[in-house]
């Protein structure tokens, strides 16, 4: 048998490797508990930059909801517009098929046109001429008064 001093040198052997162990342990929990708060720490702003892109992303497929809506506006007033060419066009094909139809008669409404030039100037000359006789009526209305007046004083003087 062991003597109780060989027994209690063990024993303190022990406890020291036990407590060499146990402060080993300890340390590597510190370290461990310090990684693990830094972890902590790296998945809080990397939560914060998710939320933040999250926010981003919302924000951006707002203004991307709004220019679709804004580029579908413009895509329907396009539409009228081609729309409203195209009826004129239609408009503008019927002008031209009823120009073409009439260009058999353009000869006729050529020398028509001709015609009214001439009516017109003979009016117009007409119209000058009679100008000109109202001018020759009113002199001869001042001429006729001055002579009336003439005669009217002459009789006044013999009375």
């Amino acid at each position: 048998h062991d003597s109780w001093l060989v027994r209690v040198t063990r024993l303190v052997a022990l406890s020291q490797k036990y407590h060499s162990t146990v402060g080993g342990a300890l340390h590597a929990a510190q370290r461990l508990h310090s990684s693990l708060s830094n972890d902590l720490n790296g998945v809080k702003k990397i939560e914060e930059r998710m939320h933040l892109h999250h926010e981003e992303l919302i924000i951006a497929y707002a203004q991307r909801c709004q220019q679709l809506h804004e580029a579908r506006q413009q895509f329907q007033a396009q539409q009228e517009q081609v729309s409203e060419r195209s009826g004129q066009l239609s408009e503008l094909a019927e002008a031209i098929s009823r120009l073409q139809y009439d260009r058999d008669s353009a000869g006729d409404i050529h020398n028509g046109s001709k015609v009214l030039g001439h009516v017109k100037s003979a009016i117009l000359n007409l119209n000058r001429e009679l100008k000109r006789m109202e001018i020759q009526i009113a002199l001869g209305r001042n001429r006729l008064m001055k002579r009336e007046l003439e005669v009217k004083n002459s009789l006044d003087r013999r009375t």
